[in-house]
């Protein structure tokens, strides 16, 4: 056996197994091949220490040309392996995700079977991370270690991070359910700084890696969830706190910290806008809009009469869209009335009907811990409330929400068909809902929606004029809509703040102090008139 065997067992601290490997002549090139059975024939009797040699042989696979899934090792680089590179200090999200059950999938199944089960975990999850601009550091067997935030980071990485892990709980639940298994996967996240871009290892094995204390507690976190669970940390929660359905767990002491971790566990996305999630701590006093805010009741009045109306507003990010709506659910608080709230995301570009099939998931509370049955059930409990008894539109939602099963008729069309009944689907029911009440349809953010739903759309506007409803959708500028000018439609743009209104918002921010004249006109001059900036620099200051 060669000495880079006998380097191999010692970096993971398993140096007494060099004897057997050597003994059976065992050498590099026989690692993809290990399975249980061969490790305890040759005396590896340690279940922990098996599991350890397997998921480092899978990731030695997957650094050699003939590797059919990418891997990585799972120790943690010696000082004398770490080269000092372009290492810079910055936050990361830092994920852990983990196939729950795999000593006991290992050893139930061949072992070419259990190398097919792990691509399809994989490759479920692989989607759901690049999706959300995650990047895959380390394949570990069955362990991936994924970094949001680096090398290209974003303004919301946290929130990226718990979408990501939400979405592989999903996609490995539907890859199990197609394959008859049992499929679950732990998932912790932690947030914090790290010192990233040392390089470590040399040729196919070299990679850059981070350092700090995030890594090891999403390590810990992925150990507390449940199968099919995801966990964050509270550094996480501070930041994507009302986005989510969160769940306080209680306080912990982990392997490697003194302190009891505060952990939270990710159940499902919130239907609420990017705006209310932002200041779910509070607003402040609302400054101008009157003229646009009178709109919208006008157009409001004039819907309720079975004249729909649909309100288009127009405006660069930060200028005040989402803040209007939220005065004007406000200002109707007291009215009996229907609240449609559809909120497209830079997410969801590429899955179609995504805000609908989110708006659904919420009206029906489906989350991702149920079972299959008991989304099927709640599933049932929606058709019921919105009085559809339809097994043909019943068929068309739970294949939407991508729910398996033969509770409802199977759909034996094409993809196109099937498209196009889908969206006579979810106009129908907007339509019943029109029908028993004034409807308010919210719809932020158009310029981030998918094909499918800017089709929907289309095809509600044409209609809503003969109903009670009211539609409101909020776009960037260049956001070319591709509707129609019916007459029931309005096109309103939003200006940015005069510099009277900018000064109110400032006194509003201070809660009355008054900032020196330099300071305040220097807040203004920056920010341009734009609300949210002068709300955020305000807040330095």
């Amino acid at each position: 056996m060669s000495d880079a065997v006998a380097s191999w067992l010692k970096g993971l601290d398993l140096g007494q197994y060099v004897k057997p490997f050597e003994e059976n002549a065992i050498g590099l090139e026989h690692l993809p091949d290990l399975d249980h059975a061969i490790l305890k024939e040759i005396g590896v009797h340690v279940v922990g220490h098996r599991m350890t040699i397997l998921k480092a042989a899978a990731a030695y696979a997957s650094s050699t040309p003939e590797a059919d899934s990418p891997a990585s090792s799972v120790s943690t680089p010696s000082p004398k392996e770490i080269v000092a590179g372009d290492a810079e200090r910055r936050q990361l999200s830092v994920m852990f995700c983990d196939l729950a059950g795999s000593t006991a999938l290992s050893e139930k199944l061949e072992l070419e079977a259990y190398r097919q089960l792990l691509a399809t975990y994989q490759d479920a999850a692989r989607g759901a991370i690049e999706r959300y601009g995650g990047y895959i550091a380390r394949y570990m067997g069955d362990g991936l270690l994924v970094y949001f935030g680096y090398p290209v980071a974003h303004e919301d990485d946290a929130e990226r991070s718990v979408y990501a892990g939400l979405d592989i709980v999903k996609a490995v639940s539907c890859k199990s359910a197609e394959r008859d298994n049992e499929l679950k996967v732990r998932v912790g996240i932690a947030t914090g700084p790290v010192v990233a871009g040392d390089i470590v290892g040399e040729g196919a094995s070299e990679e850059r890696v981070v350092l700090g204390e995030t890594p090891n507690l999403a390590a810990r976190l992925q150990g507390l969830a449940n199968p099919n669970g995801v966990v964050i940390a509270e550094s996480t929660k501070n930041l994507v706190e009302g986005r989510f359905e969160l769940v306080a767990l209680e306080p912990q002491y982990v392997k490697g910290l003194r302190e009891p971790v505060r952990a939270y566990q990710a159940q499902s996305v919130r239907l609420a806008s990017r705006f209310d999630a932002a200041t779910s701590r509070g607003l402040s006093t609302f400054v101008g809009r009157q003229s646009e805010l009178q709109l919208l009741v006008e157009r409001w009045s004039q819907a309720k009469e079975e004249d729909g109306q649909l309100v288009l507003l127009s405006g660069e990010a930060g200028v005040g869209k989402s803040r209007i709506l939220r005065e004007f659910r406000e200002h109707l608080i007291q009215e009996q009335f229907s609240l449609l709230r559809y909120q497209c995301s830079p997410y969801g570009t590429e899955t179609a009907f995504s805000p609908f099939i989110e708006q659904i998931q919420h009206s029906a509370d489906i989350t991702t811990d149920d079972t299959e049955s008991v989304k099927l059930d709640k599933l049932d409990r929606f058709l019921s409330r919105v009085e559809v008894d339809d097994s043909r539109a019943a068929s068309l939602l739970a294949a939407l929400l991508s729910l398996p099963g033969d509770r409802y008729p199977p759909i034996s069309i094409t993809p196109q068909r099937q498209k196009l009944e889908t969206i006579e689907m979810l106009v129908a029911l907007i339509e019943c809902a029109a029908r028993r009440e004034p409807t308010l349809l919210i719809v932020e953010d158009v310029h981030w929606c998918d094909a499918s739903t800017l089709e929907t759309l289309g095809t509600l506007i044409g209609r809503i004029q003969n109903l009670s409803a009211m539609m409101l959708i909020t776009h960037r500028p260049e956001f070319a809509s591709p509707w129609p000018d019916y007459g029931h439609v309005t096109h309103h743009s939003l200006n940015r703040l005069s510099r009277a209104e900018g000064k109110r918002l400032c006194e509003q921010v201070t809660g009355g102090k008054a900032l020196p004249d330099a300071v305040l006109d220097q807040i203004l001059d920056r920010t341009d008139g734009v609300p949210l900036f002068i709300e955020e620099l305000t807040k330095t200051v």
